[in-house]
């Protein structure tokens, strides 16, 4: 895990190093927008999945993200979340001195068994966590088996 880390660290310098090193060779492309982080940078929601008996619970956080900027569909046994977190400039005179956070388009797509009624699947959307609940095909309900003594015929 040392060396991963390690890896990851590198790969956070080499990222960081490019976005300063844009354009003008310093940090003043970031100091004036946070376009060219938002170019370089992809961003994707993080997602939950869980399962309780019938169904299947997702779960995307979503911060910033209006529920009118989301989009859900079915196709082909994947559930797909798509949408944009809109960047807002709030003052003309803002310099950024530095930005983690992600603005643009993102989408997510995510397996379900085949046999899922799409018309039975409900999604709900507060507080920028989107929850999307699909009930298990009939199928893979689980069923309860009643186990019987064994009769003794020796």
């Amino acid at each position: 895990w040392v060396e991963i880390k390690r890896m990851q660290r590198d790969m956070d310098n080499i990222f960081n190093n490019t976005l300063r090193l844009e354009g003008t060779g310093n940090s003043q492309e970031l100091a004036s927008s946070p376009s060219n982080a938002r170019d370089l940078r992809s961003w994707r929601p993080q997602v939950d999945i869980t399962e309780s008996g019938d169904h299947y619970v997702i779960h995307a956080e979503l911060p910033g993200v209006k529920k009118e900027d989301v989009s859900i569909d079915f196709h082909g046994n994947n559930i797909t979340i798509s949408g944009q977190r809109s960047y807002e400039k709030k003052h003309e005179t803002e310099m950024y001195h530095h930005t983690e956070r992600s603005f643009g388009k993102f989408t997510r797509s995510i397996p379900i068994p085949k046999g899922t009624n799409p018309a039975d699947i409900k999604a709900s959307y507060d507080n920028g966590v989107l929850e999307i609940t699909a009930p298990k095909p009939k199928d893979q309900v689980p069923q309860k088996i009643t186990i019987s003594e064994k009769s003794e015929s020796n």
